[in-house]
């Protein structure tokens, strides 16, 4: 997809809508941020998401992966510990996760390469 385009449109509704749960917009932006080679602000963008919202399970996953893309696998794994905490059923297998950069598959196996190296289980635990 047209990544940079789709950062260009989430930041714009940011703009022009304040009021909205900017948060989850911001977190959305992880998206395009990720896709970009935009790791850092990934990371910090989904940090804002989680902090804002604890329960929005999304921002723990897309910082999971830009940490472990830079180089910090032990903060990528508190991610996932505190997500699988508050979401134990959450895997690898999960809507958001399946359908995530679904028509760009090389972009999609990295992220999902990330998503293992931070620790996010295939299958729900037994």
């Amino acid at each position: 997809g047209d990544y940079a385009a789709a950062l260009a449109s989430i930041e714009r509704a940011i703009r022009l809508n304040p009021l909205s749960p900017g948060y989850h917009l911001g977190g959305i932006a992880a998206l395009p941020l990720y896709a970009l080679d935009r790791f850092e602000e990934t990371s910090r963008r989904a940090t804002a998401a989680m902090e804002r919202d604890p329960s929005y399970t999304f921002g723990y996953v897309m910082g999971a992966a830009a940490d472990v893309a830079l180089g910090r696998e032990t903060a990528a794994a508190a991610r996932i510990a505190a997500l699988l905490r508050q979401s134990p059923g959450f895997t690898m297998r999960s809507p958001r996760i399946v359908q995530a950069y679904a028509r760009d598959p090389q972009l999609r196996a990295r992220f999902l390469q990330h998503l293992r190296e931070a620790g996010l289980p295939e299958e729900p635990a037994a």
